[in-house]
């Protein structure tokens, strides 16, 4: 019965977030307009779907508070999810480094929201209890 409310909670946190996140990106993208700085706009693109992954990964996340023991950090997780989505998050567009993949990658507009997902789901399933 837990895992129907959690699961029912998720599709609504999600479905919310996604309706105030539109109306804040359309904000943004009238203040990137009217100020001639897209630097703010730039950043809540980058980020703006990190929280969804997060929603995603609440099961693990109760899992984790309710283990016993030190907590650890999953190393794996952190080289083969989170240092490539933020690498392929920032380097396009806040750090001076040319970029070793293809443009197409990084300049594609539906790998930004999927790399953030990533993110926020690894970033929660990154840590557990031994």
């Amino acid at each position: 019965m837990f895992r129907q409310r959690l699961v029912f909670i998720q599709s609504v946190s999600i479905f919310l977030y996604l309706l105030v996140i539109s109306y804040v990106n359309v904000k943004f993208q009238e203040h990137a307009v009217a100020t001639f700085s897209p630097y703010p706009y730039f950043v809540f693109g980058q980020l703006a779907y990190v929280p969804v992954g997060m929603v995603l990964a609440l099961q693990q996340f109760f899992h984790f508070l309710r283990g016993e023991g030190k907590v650890r950090l999953r190393k794996s997780v952190w080289i083969l999810m989170i240092l490539p989505a933020l690498y392929l998050l920032l380097v396009p567009f806040f750090l001076p480094i040319n970029t070793f993949l293809p443009m197409f990658l990084v300049t594609n507009i539906a790998v930004a929201p999927v790399l953030q997902v990533v993110l926020g789901y690894g970033l929660i399933i990154s840590f557990y209890k031994k």
